[in-house]
Formats: C-alpha cells, structure tokens, sequence
C-alpha cells in the first residue's frame, strides 16, 4: 500500500512538472512574436497602448513612433535577431489585432474589394490602394463614377489605429470630396485623367490634408491618379449613337460636296466641249488662269451653286465668303475638285476646320486676284 501511494505521488509530481514546462513555454512563447520586414505591430497592455515594433531596414522610431529614416552612419536599435521581438509578459500585454477593410488596385487596373479578420500588423511600406467615388457630378449635372489609385503608407501606426476608426475609410472620405469638386468643374467630355489627378493631388497639398493626413491619422499619401472615369451604360450608349451619326453627316456632307462639284464640271465641259480629263488638268495646272478663261461660265452656273449651298450649307460653307464682292467663292470650289480635294478618290476636306494652312492661303490669293480683275472689268465698263 505504501509503495502505491509513493508511486502515485511520483506520477502527479512528474505530471506537474510536465505541466509547469508547457505552462512555461506557452507563456514564453506568448511573449514573444515574428514581424516581418516592412511591417510593424502593435503592443497593447490591459487594452491600452504600449508601443510599436517595427521591423524595416534602414528605419527606426522616433520619440513620437513616427516611422523615420536612420541619418547616414546611424545604426539601428538593437533588437532581436530578425524579425523576432519581445512583447512583454503574457497575458498583460499582447499584440493588437483589427479586421481591416480596403480596396486593392490590381495589376490590370481593376478595384477589388478586400476584407481579412484579425490582422495583427500594419504595413509601413508604400502600397497601391484603390479608390471609388461614385455618383460624381460633372458641369452638365451627369453621374460619373471615378476609379482612382493612392500610392501611400503608414508612417505611424499608433495613429492610425488610436487616432482614427478605420483609418481606410477615414483616409479616403478626406479626399473624396476633392474628387467631386474638380468633376463638377468640367464636363466628361474634355475630363481628362492626367489633368485631374494633378489637380486633385495639388489641391490636396494646398489645403493641408496630406499633411493632416500624415500628422493626425499617420498616413503619408505619396501619388494620386485617376484609372477610369466611367459615365452610365445609357451615356456610353448615347455618346456612341452620336459619334455614328456626326459620322454618318460627315459621309454624306463630302458625298453632296463631290456630286455638286461633278456636275458643276460637267456643265462646263459641255457647254465649252472641252474633256472633262483636260478641263480638270487645266484647273490643276493653273487654277487662276483657268477661272479667268471661263470666268462667264462660272458666273452663269453661280445658282446652281447657290442652290446648294441652300440644300446643306455645311458641307459647301467654307466656298461661300464675303468680299469686294461677296457671295459664292466658285474658284476655290472648282480648285479643291480639279486638284483632287473633292473628286477622284483624292483627299476629301469637308469643313474649314480640316483644311490646312496652305491650302487656305491657297484660295484667299485666289479670292484676292479675282475680286481685283473683277473690279478693274467695272472700272473699264465704266470708263466705256
């Protein structure tokens, strides 16, 4: 019986020991965590605030934990090896944990919402968020919906966790109102994106939020750029429907250009029996010579002209100018079809606005030389 109850106290002793080596380890291992390299991790006692460990190359903490670059030739703290650290003593002080909710920037330009649960580090390197603002206003009161990009980082982790709820949500509510002010300045149709997100960026550090960013949340925002401003499916329908049919004018102003001015030239060849190959060379070669040669014929066909232009004044405004004498600019017209601008398969010019320079000056010295032989003709019908 004696030797029984010495063997049973012998197993509970051993049990205990057992147990006390485990406890131990446990508590020990509680005591101490890994943080990985550009992240940090906070330490909380009873609840409250203890301090950070950090685990960044070429960092340290200053007296406020603000994460700072080490001065040349400065060393780091000393710490553990890697990115070991000691916590404190278990179960008092422990590592924060929070569920954390962000939008990712994908590589291929997407937004993708994310969310983990229980994160028990902060990142303390510049990472890519994403960013919507939905329902954003333009100068013609449309809702866009604008994707953005902010390159930043946590430069102190204290507060962003302590000084703010979410600091994400908190972090992108400060720029988003500056996101629908510039939108509601324009209208989506000259919106462009490098214009905006320099705008926006400016503004932000013209009014201090990065820098209210940086001292009141710990955040640093370092870039701002706007992926895509995208305006309802029924807007996207409607632009395209008006691009076709603005095309679909264009078409049809150049083909009423060509067939009025192939009439034109067949009028004139048949009524002087010159080919109409020689008559187009003829203008080609020497356009104001040749206006000359039939400027009668040319005066007599002006109403067919005229009539045209009555018919669709866009595709034929640009012949018709005011002047010494005003009215239809045939030379011009007749111009543009013999050298190949409105006929014959050669390069097609159908507003003011498409026509070069060149081509411009071209027929103003046309303008200027007719309207001065036409006035010396008057002066000389006079003189008779």
């Amino acid at each position: 019986m004696y030797d029984v109850l010495i063997f049973v106290l012998e197993v509970l002793g051993l049990s205990l020991a057992i147990f006390a080596v485990l406890g131990l380890g446990f508590v020990v291992y509680k005591c101490f965590t890994l943080v990985n390299e550009g992240t940090a991790k906070i330490v909380v006692r009873l609840g409250a605030y203890k301090k950070t460990l950090l685990a960044k190359k070429g960092s340290k903490l200053d007296n406020d934990d603000n994460v700072v670059e080490l001065a040349p030739g400065e060393k780091e703290p000393p710490h553990l090896p890697g990115g070991l650290r000691f916590i404190g003593f278990w179960p008092f002080d422990r590592v924060y944990t929070y569920d954390f909710k962000w939008v990712k920037a994908l590589s291929d330009g997407r937004l993708e919402d994310r969310e983990e649960k229980g994160v028990d580090f902060t990142l303390v390197k510049d990472y890519v968020y994403g960013m919507r603002v939905l329902k954003a206003e333009d100068a013609d009161l449309l809702h866009l919906s604008v994707f953005l990009t902010l390159t930043s980082k946590i430069v102190n982790p204290r507060k962003a966790h302590f000084n703010v709820n979410a600091w994400f949500n908190a972090f992108v509510s400060r720029v988003a109102p500056y996101v629908r002010d510039f939108v509601t300045k324009a209208s989506y149709t000259v919106l462009e994106k490098k214009n905006l997100q320099e705008s926006i960026f400016a503004a932000l550090k013209r009014d201090g939020i990065i820098d209210e960013l940086r001292e009141n949340y710990g955040i640093e925002l370092l870039k701002v750029e706007v992926v895509d401003i995208d305006p309802p499916e029924e807007l996207r329908n409607a632009t395209l429907e008006k691009w076709q049919a603005e095309r679909d004018v264009e078409r049809d102003k150049t083909k009423r250009l060509g067939s009025t001015s192939a009439t034109l030239m067949a009028m004139i060849a048949d009524q002087t029996g010159v080919d109409a190959v020689n008559l187009r060379a003829e203008f080609a070669a020497n356009p104001n010579g040749a206006a000359k040669k039939y400027a009668a014929l040319l005066e007599m066909n002006k109403d067919f002209i005229e009539q045209q232009i009555a018919t669709d004044a866009g595709a034929m405004r640009r012949y018709y100018f005011t002047g010494a004498k005003g009215g239809l600019d045939l030379i011009a017209l007749l111009g543009d079809v013999f050298r190949g601008a409105g006929l014959g398969g050669g390069r097609q010019r159908v507003s003011a606005a498409d026509s070069s320079d060149e081509d411009e000056s071209w027929r103003q010295n046309l303008r200027e030389e007719y309207e001065a032989e036409l006035e010396e003709e008057d002066e000389e019908k006079k003189k008779g």
